[in-house]
């Protein structure tokens, strides 16, 4: 489940797909005012704005979709190989843009209005690893098996530690990285 950017719907998958619910004075009404299409699932929901947000199911790239008019705006295209699989997906602090790695070892970066592909690596590691943006960049951290990789859109690598973990959260400013294990 998710809010809003502002804060007016709570907004939830289940079964039959999402469903909204204005949120008069901060508490969600008993009933869904709408319920978006029953083949959006989404395991992940990154809201955007006050209407629209990203889902994702946890195989597929994410959708775009728009709460007001009830479906999906946007899909996302990759091609991947017949053994390669999506691994963990992120949304840039001003939700312009996401990334995904995929179990080959690739980042790859989507812009969300265009849906364009605006960058690629090839890290050659061979797994997917969690992945969290830098606040107010296009610039990712990246686990490997042994590594906190920092990656921009354009291939470049920017940095690296040792250790690893199985989830990533920048401090707000971004000074600061956390790797849960």
């Amino acid at each position: 489940a998710a809010f809003t950017t502002d804060g007016s719907m709570l907004v939830m998958s289940t079964d039959g797909g999402l469903e909204a619910s204005p949120t008069p004075a901060g508490c969600p009404a008993a009933e869904p005012v709408l319920r978006i299409r029953s083949d959006i699932d989404a395991q992940e929901l990154w809201p955007l704005d006050g209407t629209r947000m990203l889902t994702w199911d946890g195989v597929d790239l994410p959708q775009l979709v728009d709460l007001r008019l009830g479906r999906e705006i946007r899909s996302y295209q990759a091609k991947l190989g017949a053994s390669e699989y999506l691994g963990d997906v992120a949304v840039s602090s001003d939700g312009q843009t996401f990334a995904v790695t995929v179990s080959n070892g690739d980042i790859l970066w989507y812009d969300i209005e265009t849906g364009a592909r605006i960058g690629v690596v090839h890290t050659g590691t061979g797994s997917f690893g969690a992945l969290a943006f830098v606040p107010g960049s296009r610039r990712v951290a990246r686990t490997t098996a042994t590594t906190v990789q920092l990656w921009d859109p354009s291939g470049h690598l920017a940095g690296q530690l040792d250790g690893s973990a199985q989830q990533l959260l920048f401090s707000a400013n971004g000074q600061l990285l956390f790797g849960l294990d």
